[in-house]
Formats: C-alpha cells, sequence, structure tokens
C-alpha cells in the first residue's frame, strides 16, 4: 500500500477502498464526504468505478497543508511545503490552487486610502 505516494510507481487511480485506508477511514460513506468536502470527483474508467486520480488525491492534501502554512508563515510559505510535497508537478499545482484562491479573495476586498501620499502611489502603480 505505500506505493501509492511513490512517485515511480505506474498506479495513477485510487479506489475508495485504497482511500479509506490512506485517509484511515473506516467505511467508504466518510471518504465520499471527504471527496465532496475537497470537490474531488470520482470516475468510472473502463471497468473500474469510483475511482479517483491520483494526482486530484495528493493536490488535495499539499492544497491544505499549503493554506495552513501560508496563514501561519506568510513570508515564507512555499519554501516549507517543498518538506511536504512529492515532487515539483505537485507543488506548482498546489501553488497555482492556492494563489487562486487569494485572488478570488482580494477581488472583493475593498481598500480604503487614509492620504493622498497613498492616493498617488496607487496612482503610479496604476498607470504602469
Amino acid at each position: 500500500m505505500n506505493d501509492f505516494l511513490d512517485d515511480t510507481s505506474d498506479f495513477k487511480l485510487l479506489t475508495l477502498k485504497d482511500l479509506s485506508y490512506l485517509l484511515s477511514y473506516s467505511d467508504k460513506g466518510s471518504v465520499i464526504s471527504w471527496l465532496d468536502s475537497m470537490q474531488i470527483k470520482l470516475h468510472n474508467i473502463g471497468t473500474r468505478k469510483n475511482v479517483v486520480f491520483r494526482i486530484d488525491y495528493e493536490v488535495a492534501l499539499m492544497t491544505q497543508k499549503g493554506i495552513e502554512l501560508k496563514n501561519k508563515f506568510p513570508s515564507n510559505w512555499r519554501e516549507l511545503l517543498w518538506f511536504y510535497t512529492p515532487n515539483d508537478k505537485i507543488m506548482n499545482l498546489v501553488c497555482f490552487q492556492i494563489e487562486q484562491k487569494t485572488i478570488e479573495f482580494r477581488k472583493y476586498k475593498s481598500i480604503e486610502l487614509k492620504s493622498e501620499k497613498e492616493k498617488k502611489f496607487l496612482k503610479g502603480l496604476s498607470d504602469e
């Protein structure tokens, strides 16, 4: 079972049974609830029913960890995340996911400028 997260493995799909082992859940219903909460879709591929792509599982776990690290260590969360992330592909996807969430959040945040100096500075940035 340890070869699930081994990057050299050809095993690209995880069944509900595999996920219950990896997540330490005792029943498939809990696994399905976790998949829903993480927005991971179940697939039917050929004869294989109710499987997920391994990369979706890994990115979901690492994104959770990345958000946690970003909240605790905003200046160097990426460097810390490298210790947890299995490879460059996963790291890039996780950073993209986290930045997308940040961008979506910032769309709705309004900033009140307090001085003329701040207004001039912001105008200078937007003119470039």
